[in-house]
């Protein structure tokens, strides 16, 4: 029952505003909300830099063949803490 009466005394108020004042409340909710739709879109891209320019092919393998090395032990890493986890758990 709060809750109706909530909405209820909400309604009053919004129309007692007027249409004027109700279109720039309405007008400056939907301005915050884009805005930081906008934001919050533009702040959660990565970075975009040019990683590597004028590389040989050689280079562009050897950093491939490290970078596969990389993940590798990374993979091996969690593959052993997950085992560790599962005898733990068992």
């Amino acid at each position: 029952m709060a809750a109706i009466a909530f909405f209820k005394r909400l309604a009053q108020g919004l129309s007692a505003l007027g249409a004027r004042r109700l279109a720039a409340l309405g007008l400056a909710g939907v301005t915050v909300f884009v805005l930081v739709g906008v934001c919050g879109y533009y702040l959660s891209r990565p970075p975009r830099d040019i990683l590597y320019t004028g590389l040989d092919p050689q280079d562009v393998m050897l950093n491939l063949e490290k970078s596969y090395q990389a993940s590798a032990k990374i993979v091996s890493a969690v593959d052993r803490l997950l085992q560790s986890l599962m005898d733990a758990v068992n």
